[in-house]
C-alpha cells in the first residue's frame, strides 16, 4: 500500500474547506428534496381535501334540488289538471255546436229541398205554359200562311179570268163592230178595211202592250209571291230550328233534372253515411273521455297516496334532523373541550416548540458524518436533536389542528344543510303549529371566545436572531 501523501497546512485547509462546501451543498440539496417532498404531499392532501368537497357539495345540490323537482312534480300534476278540465270544457262546447250546426244542417237541408222541389214545379209550369205558347204560335201561323196563300191563289185566279174575259170581250166586240160595219158600211169596205186594219193593228198593239204590261205585273207579283214565300219558309225553317233546339234543351234538362235527382238521392245516402259515421266518433269520443276520466281518477288517488307517503317520510326526516342535530351538538361539545385543551397545551410551548413547530428529521448517518468531520458543528447539532425529539408531539399537534379545521367546516356545512331542509319542510307542509325554525345567522353566538392559535411565520420572525441552519 502506497503511503499518503503529506499535504501541507494550507492544502489540508483547502481540503477541510472543500469538503465543508460540499457536505453545505448536499445538506442544501436534501433540505430542498424535503421541501418538494413536502409540497408534494401537501398538494395531494389538497386534491383529496378538494374532492371530498366537491362529493359533499354534489350531495348538497343533490338533496336541494329534490323538493324543488317534487315542486316541479306538482305543479305540472296541477297543470296538467286544469288543462284537462279545459279540454274537457272545450269538448262540451264543441259537442253543443255541433248539435246545434246538425240542426241547422238540417234545418237547411229541408229547406233546400222544399226549394228544389218548387223551382222543379215551377219549371214545369213554365215549360207547359212555353210549349202551349208555342203551339198557338204555330197554330197561329200556319193558318195565317194558309190564308196568305189562299188569298194569292185567288187573287191569280180572279186575274186570269179578268184576262180571259177581257180578251173574249175583245172578240166579241170586234165581231160585232165587224157585222155592224158589214151591214152599214158595205161600200166603204176599202176605206174602212184600211182604217179597220189600222185600228185593228192600233188595238193589237194597245192590247199587246196591256197584256204584256198585265204578263210583267202578273209575273212580278208572283216573283214577289214566291219571294216571300221563300223568306217566310226560312222564317219557317228557322222557327223549325229554334223549336228543335228547345226541344233538344228541354230534353237536355229532363235529363239533368234526372242526373240531379240521382246525385240528390246520392247526396242523401252520403249525408246519412256522415251521420252515422259521426254519431260512432262521437260515441268512441266519449268512451275514450270516460276511460281518460277514470285513468285520471286513479292518478289522482294514487298522487293522494304518494302525498300520504311523502308527509310521512318528511315527518321522519324531520325526526331524524332533529336526532341529526342533537348528535352534533355533542360532537360541538366534544370539540370545544378539545380545543380548550389544545389551547391549554400551547400555554405551554416552550421557545423552540414556537420556532419549529414542525421539524424537520435528519439522518442519523448524515449528522454522524457531520458530527466526525466538523467539531465546531455540535453544537448546532445537539440543538436539533433536541428539537427534533418533540417531532411526534408536533405531528399529533397538527393532526388535531386539522381535524379542528375539518370538523369546524363539516358543522357549518351540516348546519347551513339542516337549516336549508328545515326551511325547505317548513315551505313544503305550510305548517303554522310548528316552532319557528333558526337560521343559521341566529343560532350563531353573538361573541366568540379566544381561540389561540399560533402562527408559524410571526414566531420565526420573531425569534429570527436564531440561527439553526436548517
Amino acid at each position: 500500500m502506497p503511503p499518503k501523501p503529506q499535504l501541507t497546512e494550507e492544502e489540508k485547509i483547502a481540503l477541510k474547506k472543500e469538503k465543508k462546501l460540499q457536505k453545505k451543498l448536499e445538506k442544501e440539496r436534501k433540505q430542498k428534496q424535503i421541501k418538494v417532498d413536502y409540497l408534494t404531499r401537501e398538494i395531494k392532501y389538497g386534491q383529496l381535501t378538494v374532492s371530498r368537497h366537491e362529493k359533499n357539495w354534489r350531495r348538497m345540490l343533490i338533496d336541494i334540488t329534490l323538493p324543488r323537482m317534487r315542486e316541479d312534480l306538482q305543479f305540472a300534476w296541477h297543470n296538467f289538471e286544469r288543462v284537462v278540465d279545459t279540454k274537457d270544457f272545450t269538448i262540451s262546447l264543441l259537442m253543443d255546436e255541433l248539435g246545434e250546426a246538425e240542426e241547422q244542417y238540417l234545418m237547411n237541408f229541408r229547406q233546400h229541398c222544399d226549394n228544389i222541389d218548387l223551382l222543379i214545379r215551377r219549371f214545369r209550369d213554365r215549360l207547359d205554359d212555353l210549349k202551349d205558347d208555342y203551339e198557338d204560335s204555330l197554330n197561329k201561323l200556319q193558318a195565317a200562311c194558309e190564308e196568305e196563300q189562299n188569298v194569292y191563289q185567288q187573287t191569280i185566279s180572279d186575274g186570269e179570268d179578268y184576262l180571259k174575259m177581257m180578251i173574249y170581250g175583245l172578240d166579241q166586240d170586234m165581231r160585232e163592230y165587224e157585222k155592224k160595219v158589214r151591214s152599214t158600211y158595205l161600200s166603204r169596205i176599202d176605206e174602212d178595211q184600211r182604217d179597220y186594219n189600222d185600228i185593228i193593228q192600233t188595238l193589237r198593239m194597245d192590247l199587246e202592250n196591256a197584256l204584256t204590261n198585265l204578263w210583267n205585273k202578273s209575273k212580278k207579283f208572283v216573283k214577289d209571291f214566291e219571294k216571300q214565300t221563300a223568306q217566310r219558309k226560312q222564317n219557317y225553317l228557322a222557327l223549325l230550328e229554334q223549336d228543335n233546339a228547345v226541344q233538344a234543351q228541354i230534353r237536355q234538362n229532363l235529363r239533368r233534372m234526372a242526373k240531379n235527382a240521382n246525385l240528390l238521392k246520392n247526396l242523401r245516402e252520403e249525408n246519412t253515411e256522415l251521420i252515422r259515421s259521426r254519431t260512432e266518433k262521437l260515441n268512441s269520443y266519449d268512451n275514450e273521455r270516460l276511460y281518460l276520466a277514470n285513468c285520471f281518477g286513479t292518478l289522482k288517488k294514487i298522487l293522494k297516496e304518494d302525498v300520504g307517503i311523502d308527509d310521512q317520510n318528511i315527518s321522519l326526516v324531520t325526526i331524524l334532523s332533529n336526532d341529526i342535530m342533537d348528535f352534533l351538538n355533542k360532537i360541538g361539545g366534544k370539540g370545544e373541550r378539545i380545543l380548550k385543551l389544545s389551547a391549554v397545551c400551547r400555554k405551554f410551548e416552550t421557545k423552540e416548540e414556537k420556532v419549529l413547530p414542525f421539524p424537520l428529521p435528519e439522518p442519523k448517518n448524515v449528522v454522524d458524518a457531520e458530527a466526525d468531520d466538523n467539531e465546531p458543528l455540535s453544537l448546532e447539532n445537539d440543538t436539533f436533536n433536541a428539537v427534533a425529539e418533540l417531532d411526534l408531539f408536533w405531528q399529533r399537534v397538527a393532526q388535531k389542528d386539522a381535524s379542528r379545521y375539518s370538523l369546524n367546516e363539516e358543522r357549518e356545512f351540516l348546519i347551513r344543510e339542516n337549516d336549508i331542509l328545515k326551511r325547505r319542510l317548513h315551505k313544503y307542509c305550510q305548517c303554522v303549529s310548528c316552532p319557528g325554525t333558526l337560521t343559521v345567522e341566529e343560532k350563531q353566538p353573538t361573541t366568540r371566545g379566544p381561540v389561540s392559535v399560533s402562527d408559524g411565520n410571526f414566531e420565526m420572525r420573531k425569534y429570527k436572531c436564531f440561527d439553526f441552519n436548517l
